[in-house]
Formats: C-alpha cells, structure tokens, sequence
C-alpha cells in the first residue's frame, strides 16, 4: 500500500495510507512517545482543510500507554480542533486488557463526537475496513 510520507519520528511514526487513513504507530511506551503523538496529531490537522475530519488508526500494540498523561495532553489538542457537531473515527490497535474499558471511557470524555473501536493488532486489515466504511 503507498504512503505519503511525513516528517518522521522515534517513538510514534506518523503515515498517511493512500486510503486516506491518518496512522500513529506506537513505538515505545513513554511520555516522550505521547508526545510525538500529540505533535503529529498537530501535523495531521496542520495538513487537512479547515472544518474537516480524517480518519485515524491508532497502533499501540506496543502496549498501553500512560493514559492519564495521553489524556491530558489530547483535552486542549481537542479544544482546539473540535469541529462542531462533526463526528469522527478512531480505531485503536492494543493488545487485549482490563484497562480497554477505561480508556474506552476516557475517550468518550475527552472527544465525545469520535467514534472509538478497539481492535486487537492481528485485526489491522478489519481496522482499516471499519475506518473506510461510512
């Protein structure tokens, strides 16, 4: 599948598929990686026409990352770039845990118009399709 590539990082690799899905790799699990996300986020918004919303795969398979942290970071990414009344989505690869749940919650706090579902990592292609399907 062709990419376009975007600037590239340590501990979360950003790829635009040539679907039109925003990927975010996941490549350690730390601080310093949430916040490669969060700044790839910003390239990603950066990039997209006003008001729009573009679909995301988020690939932590590495494991969880720290989600008090992650969340804290993303309220003022979502303040900022809310785009009224529009709702989005968001597939998120982890391995399967008890803290899914909370996370799960977490999201729907913090972005309530984005659609979050959980796949495990050997359902990325079932990921995608969920992604593209309107």
């Amino acid at each position: 599948m062709n990419t376009t590539d975007v600037p590239s990082r340590t501990r979360c690799r950003y790829t635009v598929l040539e679907n039109g899905v925003h990927e975010f790799v996941m490549t350690e699990i730390s601080r310093e990686g949430v916040d490669e996300f969060i700044a790839a986020l910003e390239s990603m918004a950066a990039s997209l026409p006003p008001g729009s919303i573009a679909p995301v795969l988020f690939d932590s398979r590495v494991g969880r990352q720290p989600v008090n942290y992650m969340m804290n970071r993303l309220r003022p990414f979502m303040k900022q770039h809310r785009s009224a009344g529009k709702s989005g989505k968001m597939a998120m690869i982890y391995a399967p845990s008890a803290m899914i749940n909370t996370v799960d919650a977490l999201l729907r706090l913090v972005v309530p118009n984005l659609r979050v579902r959980f796949f495990k990592p050997e359902e990325r292609d079932a990921a995608l399709a969920w992604l593209t399907t309107p």
